[in-house]
């Protein structure tokens, strides 16, 4: 409500993945309010399948993508607007800006300086590792004809696996744009540390296998397969309450997506052939 682009042009699309708590009821009342229009799908499907309900609704020839975490600033939608209408980009990303209540050390990791899109100035390149859907913007060409994969379910990688997918058929630009989010309450390190364990897990039994490299060298994959990586993570974790340093945080959680990959702990409720769509975990999205 207190974006400060023109009304006229643009739309906001509330996606609610099924939610299990009165999130509906209270983006029906915005939405009828705001002339905002609030989707809700039938059965929880996961991010992907809530993204491209979104996607699908959309008129417009982009889609700026939030998430139901994150706060946008008032003039998140105008600084889109203005390099959409400046440049001959196709993809454009945020910063997120993170707040960690539980875990100082982790926020301060998360927002450091040199880690992802933090490292890149404004109007430059993005690599596409670096592009989170929590703030970014990308054409509606693109992902109506790509779209998300709805098979995934478990936490992570959706998002990239749909990027590698359009660059790797389409020469696409993308560039940095201003325009920042607030991550409120993000997860402590242990916590979060868990969710990449489904991550290492999504991108070993759902992605080409290629995508794997892309996170993890192969030297060090097949090294770690005969290392004992929970005792290595118990050991680290105890450094990290001493010494919380950026790269001993950066190996903990590396460690825990190779743990995923090599983890079997999924394999019956999410292997690729289950289609069932109580599994999934994700909340209300919104586009």
């Amino acid at each position: 409500r207190k974006q400060t682009a023109p009304k006229d042009q643009y739309e906001i699309i509330f996606v609610d993945d099924s939610s299990s708590d009165n999130s509906y009821e209270i983006l029906k009342i915005y939405a009828k309010a705001n002339n905002f229009t609030v989707l809700k799908t039938k059965s929880n499907r996961g991010r992907g399948a809530a993204r491209n309900l979104g996607i699908n609704k959309a008129k417009g020839k982009w889609c700026i993508f939030t998430n139901s975490n994150t706060y946008p600033t008032s003039n998140f939608i105008s600084n889109y607007l203005k390099r959409i209408n400046d440049s001959d980009c196709d993809i454009l990303a945020g910063r997120i800006d993170y707040s960690c209540p539980q875990d100082k050390a982790f926020e301060l990791y998360l927002n450091h300086e040199k880690r992802g899109i933090n490292q890149v100035k404004d109007d430059n390149p993005v690599p596409i590792k670096f592009i989170l859907f929590g703030n970014c913007a990308i054409k509606k060409i693109y992902l109506s004809k790509f779209q998300f994969d709805e098979s995934i379910f478990l936490y992570g990688g959706e998002e990239l696996e749909l990027l590698l997918r359009i660059t790797k058929k389409e020469k696409v630009k993308a560039l940095k744009v201003n325009s920042i989010v607030l991550r409120s309450h993000h997860p402590s390190l242990n916590n979060h540390c868990e969710r990449m364990v489904e991550f290492g897990y999504n991108l070993n039994h759902y992605y080409d296998k290629k995508l794997v490299q892309r996170i993890i060298p192969r030297k060090i994959l097949f090294v770690l397969k005969y290392v004992p990586i929970t005792k290595l993570i118990y050991m680290l974790n105890k450094v990290y309450y001493i010494l919380p340093h950026r790269h001993v945080i950066k190996v903990i959680v590396g460690l825990h997506i190779i743990k995923g990959v090599y983890s079997k702990k999924y394999y019956k409720s999410y292997c690729p052939e289950s289609k069932s769509s109580d599994v999934a975990t994700s909340h209300s999205e919104s586009l």
